[in-house]
């Protein structure tokens, strides 16, 4: 699998979710953080990447490729917490501090 297709897969099917999710709860994203946390979660996991060593060389790859090697291993947990989670949390949290300083600057949210 090349590193285009990689992207593609892990937009199309974040993408799918990312919608899914927006369209049954976009009030409640609108209106409360406990909400709209969850969802920047997603948004970030789906477009992400991260660096990997995999092979012998660099390489860069979707975050939400490398992150449930935390899970896997014990020995790998380090590595996916690293590579994986940490890039998807910072990502995150940019999307969700830019968009309620946004809705809090045009009175969306109290």
């Amino acid at each position: 699998m090349s590193i285009i297709e990689a992207f593609l897969e892990v937009f199309a099917v974040g993408g799918l979710l990312c919608g899914i999710a927006w369209y049954f709860t976009r009030r409640r994203i609108q209106q409360s953080w406990r909400w709209r946390a969850p969802f920047c979660f997603l948004v970030a996991a789906t477009i992400t990447p991260t660096g990997f060593y995999f092979w012998g060389s660099w390489s860069i790859l979707p975050a939400a490729f490398v992150a449930p090697i935390t899970f896997a291993f014990d020995k790998d947990m380090p590595t996916g917490l690293l590579l994986g989670m940490l890039p998807i949390f910072v990502v995150a949290s940019i999307v969700f501090g830019i968009w309620t300083f946004i809705l809090r600057r045009h009175d969306h949210v109290a």
